[in-house]
């Protein structure tokens, strides 16, 4: 089994949307060799995801409720495949707090996704569509399985 880690700051909104996404495009595919998590670097373990956040994957066909954050591990890294951050910053800041991590550590796209929390709807859709458009490239280049 492989595992995608995504990762933000708090953990309530772009990395959830992001596995969410991730997980409904391999089904879609028919891929169930794949798991899909998020994590934030910043992040308060227990808190849902944002209610925008929720509303516009619904609006997709995607259920992230149940999404509840947690921190970034040292064994969460260790354990995951390939490692997707939403910004340059996330990612600096992770190769450097875990060096060990660092080849398997990536930008979801060269731009990162814009950071949607305690925004407008459309703030957040855009997010979601940023983050879709980044997806369906990384699986079509098939890089996320390298």
């Amino acid at each position: 089994m492989r595992q995608l880690l995504f990762v933000c700051t708090g953990n309530t909104c772009r990395s959830p949307m992001a596995a969410g996404m991730m997980a409904a495009l391999l089904a879609e595919q028919g891929r169930e060799d794949v798991v899909c998590v998020s994590a934030g670097t910043a992040a308060f373990s227990g808190d849902p995801p944002s209610e925008n956040a929720v509303r516009v994957m619904q609006e997709k066909g995607i259920d992230i409720s149940a999404h509840r954050a947690r921190r970034i591990s040292y064994e969460l890294l260790g354990e995951t495949d390939v490692i997707y951050c939403m910004s340059g910053s996330h990612r600096d800041a992770l190769c450097a707090a875990a060096p060990f991590a660092a080849p398997k550590i990536r930008l979801i796209s060269p731009m990162g996704i814009s950071d949607p929390y305690g925004g407008s709807m459309d703030r957040y859709r855009r997010a979601r569509d940023q983050i879709e458009a980044a997806l369906r490239r990384l699986i079509e280049e098939g890089t996320w399985e390298k």
